[in-house]
């Protein structure tokens, strides 16, 4: 087990943001953190990744607290992309792409390999010499991407490592969408525990290995997307009123609003 929650509670005592949220992230899986607007998705990403103070609780990386890992150590096994990640140094793509190297001490070479397999990894390779803050949104989104991918490419013996990602497709035109998540994929059966945030539920009935819908706080429905994305679930948390049937192409369900 790479990523596991327990009891956790986050904002005023009185009135807290997430209630008793219980959860586990296992090497190999892409979990999808679905719900409305404002039902608490970043704020638990921030949690996760110590931006957030907890209320009470316990948050665990491969079974150790968070709070007895290092910041060095724990930037090495946990990498996280935010929903806004704001830039406006004029620093080329591959300069920024090596940021996610800092915590490691394995040489500019090969901090340079990683840096290149990482910007193949998210489709911009072609743009590395180019100046970041003269990317398109999405391109800046790819780069993004291969940021927090070489933080944790490496694979460390016994250590399980955590990707955790706030609506990475924002900004990607359809055929990135699609197959950045088709590598993603294929990344975190490397052994990384993924947890990204999704709004577009295709996507995540696609390529999720199982989804955690959010409503009002606490986690309302968690399983396999063929389990969760029910047309009463559909409409009980997100409001949407759509049939659901399966998918002609993949194993996972189709979500048809109407």
């Amino acid at each position: 087990m790479s990523l596991n929650l327990q009891h956790v509670y986050i904002g005023p005592s009185n009135q807290p943001i997430l209630k008793d949220i219980s959860l586990s992230v296992d090497a190999g899986e892409l979990v999808a953190l679905t719900g409305m607007n404002g039902t608490g998705k970043t704020t638990l990403i921030k949690a996760i990744a110590g931006e957030q103070p907890l209320l009470s609780g316990r948050i665990e990386f491969n079974k150790k607290e968070c709070s007895a890992w290092s910041r060095n150590e724990l930037a090495q096994i946990l990498s996280v992309l935010p929903q806004r990640y704001h830039l406006s140094f004029p620093f080329s793509v591959e300069e920024v792409v090596m940021l996610g190297r800092s915590p490691h001490k394995t040489g500019l070479k090969k901090d340079k390999e990683i840096v290149a397999s990482a910007l193949k990894f998210s489709d911009a390779f072609h743009l590395r010499d180019k100046l970041y803050t003269q990317l398109s949104g999405g391109e800046q989104q790819r780069v993004q991407l291969a940021r927090v991918v070489c933080q944790i490419w490496q694979r460390r013996k016994g250590v399980g490592r955590i990707l955790l990602l706030d609506e990475p497709n924002a900004g990607l035109d359809l055929a990135h969408q699609q197959e950045m998540f088709r590598r993603l994929k294929k990344l975190t059966e490397t052994g990384i525990a993924g947890l990204f945030v999704a709004h577009d539920l295709n996507l995540a009935a696609q390529f999720a290995s199982r989804v955690i819908v959010l409503s009002k706080g606490q986690i309302a429905a968690s399983g396999y997307p063929e389990k969760v994305f029910t047309t009463e679930n559909l409409s009980r948390y997100f409001r949407l009123q759509a049939e659901v049937t399966k998918h002609p192409v993949h194993a996972g369900p189709l979500i048809v609003p109407i």
